[in-house]
């Protein structure tokens, strides 16, 4: 499986980005083009408990944080072996995913 998709609102430097994948991407470009907000928002999403960290007003777009500020990242995760939730029970496992509440999952 892979990700075929990431969309990021609101993280960093990323007002809006709808950035596909292949199979094997590679980021390439100059410094502070956002390759690390990529990774960083990667991380966020599917990191282990470990790599996620607290949230800084510099996490947000412009670093500048108010109250209705949101940070967005949704991830299009393809290529499971089977389409078939009972063939890949860590990733669609009851809890798998952050508690949020009110979330309806309507985006």
């Amino acid at each position: 499986m892979y990700i075929q998709r990431l969309k990021i609102s609101g993280l960093r430097g990323v007002q809006n980005a709808d950035i596909p994948f292949g199979k094997h991407s590679v980021l390439v470009g100059p410094n502070n083009n956002g390759k690390t907000t990529i990774i960083e928002a990667l991380a966020l999403l599917l990191g282990r408990d470990r790599l996620v960290r607290r949230l800084t007003e510099h996490d947000f777009h412009k670093s500048r944080p108010i109250e209705t500020s949101r940070i967005l990242i949704i991830a299009t995760v393809t290529g499971f072996p089977e389409n078939d939730p009972q063939h890949s029970p860590s990733w669609f496992a009851i809890g798998h995913g952050v508690n949020r509440p009110g979330f309806t999952g309507d985006l």
